[in-house]
């Protein structure tokens, strides 16, 4: 997936946020392939109403709400305290828009 690159260096993947014996969110981000599986076309878990990932529309991916801080069910901005720049977040956006591929 073009964004697990960014996710790795944001040191999302670890055991203290999404990785180890309990991620965050029940979101295991550990390797790419299984990030892949648990965000597209996946409930989020704290907000069912809505996909984390849907191929094809960013607008309506939990993740970009999660992101962006906009449109949030719960919890926090990600990664936590923020750090993604607009280039990143354009990054994600264009991933999802083009159809989330792995």
């Amino acid at each position: 997936m073009d964004v697990y690159p960014i996710v790795q260096a944001l040191g999302c993947t670890g055991a203290a946020c999404h990785g180890g014996a309990r991620p965050a969110s029940n979101l295991d981000l550990s390797t790419a392939s299984t990030g892949y599986k648990q965000l597209v076309n996946v409930p989020a878990d704290e907000c069912s109403s809505k996909t984390r990932v849907v191929p094809g529309s960013s607008s309506t991916s939990y993740l970009m709400a999660k992101l962006t801080g906009v449109g949030m069910c719960s919890g926090s901005l990600m990664p936590k305290g923020g750090g993604l720049s607009s280039a990143q977040i354009d990054t994600f956006r264009t991933w999802m828009d083009s159809g989330a591929n792995p």
